[in-house]
């Protein structure tokens, strides 16, 4: 993701060349300045990534909401001072780097449509940290190389072609797209907590209480799957990685505490995320005579599952 600035900064150098020397000053002032107001919200994204980490761990995720919702709108606090500085004295600001006229003309120009994209920034960048924090990472992944590679590029390129003065409407165009996607991303994520509420953990009662512990053996490639939805539906494990079987090959044993009834409902999530698969591997069989080793097919996935009775106690 943070390769994705040295890429995207190239690529619009490359396209402003095409027009003048002042055009790419301008793209680098604009950088200079905006730091001034991206710095802040750039602290809050790493503030908000272990608060959001260890609510969303524990399955309060209304909390998770709050964090959210209040995180935008701090930020958009920040965005509006920029955009009021970005609006009413772009010159000024630019001449604090430069006095060249050709640079300012641009540059005023710039500034205005530049900044009505800094209040949409919002989203488009406290969203993809919202996905990281949760595990999520192709929400995250995708809004970052949307924002910066996938809409930013083209649409710069695509304005280029008209004129320079309407390169710069990539950067709202960018902003809105960016944000409209991960709205749409976060409703889901909202939808899927909420089909949750009734699968979520029962609180604590005193004294002893009959447990189940479910022992999950689950092959490395289903794992992130798997504790992703145990994850959402409310559930507690312990995952470690083991190895053993016919292949000796890498797998997850998951340690699950949940009360009887709810055994069942952590079955079909398992299964429903593990898949057989078939696979070719070599054989190791010694023959009477050397000879090359030879494919053989063996099914591999899926999960083996261990329930045992356990016991609860209050802690002290």
């Amino acid at each position: 993701m943070q390769l994705l600035f040295t890429v995207y900064i190239m690529a619009l150098n490359m396209i402003l060349a095409g027009f003048s020397d002042d055009a790419v000053t301008v793209l680098g002032l604009y950088y200079k300045v905006q730091s001034f107001f991206f710095i802040p919200l750039s602290g809050l994204q790493t503030c908000i990534v272990p608060l959001l980490s260890y609510t969303y761990a524990k399955g309060a995720y209304g909390r998770c909401r709050r964090v959210v919702k209040n995180s935008v709108l701090l930020a958009m606090s920040f965005m509006l001072v920029g955009i009021a500085c970005f609006e009413l004295i772009p010159e000024q600001l630019l001449r604090i780097f430069t006095a060249e006229p050709a640079v300012l003309e641009i540059g005023v120009q710039a500034f205005h449509i530049i900044g009505i994209s800094f209040l949409p920034a919002v989203p488009s960048l406290i969203l993809p940290v919202f996905f990281q924090a949760i595990g999520a990472a192709l929400p995250s992944v995708l809004l970052s190389l949307t924002r910066q590679i996938f809409c930013l590029i083209p649409v710069f390129w695509l304005f280029s072609r008209i004129d320079l003065a309407y390169t710069w409407l990539a950067f709202p165009i960018a902003e809105v797209v960016t944000g409209t996607l991960g709205l749409c991303f976060y409703l889901h994520r909202i939808h899927i907590w909420d089909r949750c509420k009734g699968a979520a953990p029962k609180p604590e009662r005193k004294g002893a209480t009959a447990m189940k512990l479910i022992t999950a053996i689950v092959n490395r490639r289903d794992t992130s799957e798997v504790c992703a939805a145990l994850t959402d539906a409310g559930f507690y494990f312990t995952r470690m990685a083991s190895t053993g079987g016919f292949l000796t090959g890498g797998n997850s044993t998951l340690l699950i505490g949940t009360e009887e009834d709810r055994v069942p409902q952590a079955i079909a999530i398992i299964r429903q995320n593990c898949s057989r698969r078939t696979e070719k591997i070599s054989s190791n069989v010694q023959l009477a005579t050397p000879s090359a080793a030879y494919p053989t097919e063996v099914t591999v996935g899926g999960a083996t599952l261990f329930v045992s009775d356990v016991t609860q106690f209050e802690k002290i």
